[in-house]
């Protein structure tokens, strides 16, 4: 964390590369050329206060991570990077921001590159049936409160995909979409102030509504894990929480969040 720490020191002495005034949200980005994690800094700043709407970005992360602390790749001509959020809502919504980051990301790259990708549940996005985006949520809650959220975005763009991923994963570049990081960013922004905005007001039934518009995991045969184990069921709904609803094969419902 001593790295970390001292990094953060650099950057709040320094002013942002950009601010962004949204409806609700002003975000102030901050560019670093190479950090172990995007997480690690935004959480650093986090815990001294930095306010909402802070945003971290690298050129390129030597230590990423996304769900379950899986190995992310993130070389440089990626967009990386972290968004500290301070929502005013109750701790059993959170999981809600999932479904709201992922359609966030996926509506900016369509607004920017004219392709409609696909959400695989709860916020992997897809183009060409291949990952071209994750999305990493970490929360820090006391008691019932959301102290803050860090909102992490891997997204391939025109980084090079390592062969090990090289089947599955995919990049905006190699789906002819040519965009500079930092504008396809102030879109992704704009679009996750927007659907911020809406789950403040309660609009929790229209952001479900246009996430399962992007769904490929709705109707299908998928597997979860839950308490370490892996699940199977058809997946036929999302609940007010964000929750996936299967139907398992012996006929019970079950939820995954």
């Amino acid at each position: 964390m001593k790295e970390n720490s001292t990094t953060n020191d650099m950057r709040l002495s320094l002013a942002p590369y950009f601010h962004f005034s949204g409806i609700r949200t002003r975000f102030k980005v901050f560019i670093i050329d190479s950090t172990t994690s995007t997480q690690d800094i935004a959480k650093d700043l986090a815990e001294s206060g930095a306010a909402e709407g802070t945003t971290i970005v690298a050129r390129e992360m030597t230590m990423g991570r996304g769900r379950f602390n899986r190995k992310w790749y993130a070389s440089r001509g990626g967009l990386w990077t972290t968004i500290i959020l301070r929502p005013r809502i109750d701790a059993d919504r959170i999981s809600l921001f999932s479904l709201l980051i992922g359609l966030a990301v996926a509506k900016g790259i369509e607004r920017v590159c004219k392709i409609k990708p696909s959400i695989k549940w709860p916020n992997d996005i897809l183009l060409r049936n291949r990952k071209v985006c994750g999305v990493l949520i970490e929360t820090s809650i006391s008691a019932d409160h959301v102290d803050y959220l860090l909102v992490g975005i891997g997204l391939n763009v025109n980084n090079e995909i390592p062969d090990e991923i090289r089947e599955t994963a995919t990049s905006l570049s190699q789906c002819g979409c040519d965009i500079d990081i930092l504008s396809l960013l102030k879109v992704i922004l704009e679009e996750i102030d927007k659907l911020y905005t809406m789950l403040e007001n309660g609009h929790i039934n229209e952001i479900i509504s246009e996430w399962k518009s992007y769904s490929i995991t709705l109707g299908r045969t998928v597997k979860a894990i839950y308490k370490d184990e892996v699940i199977q069921g058809k997946a036929i709904d999302i609940d007010e929480h964000g929750s996936l609803i299967l139907l398992l094969d012996n006929g019970q419902i079950h939820r995954v969040t």
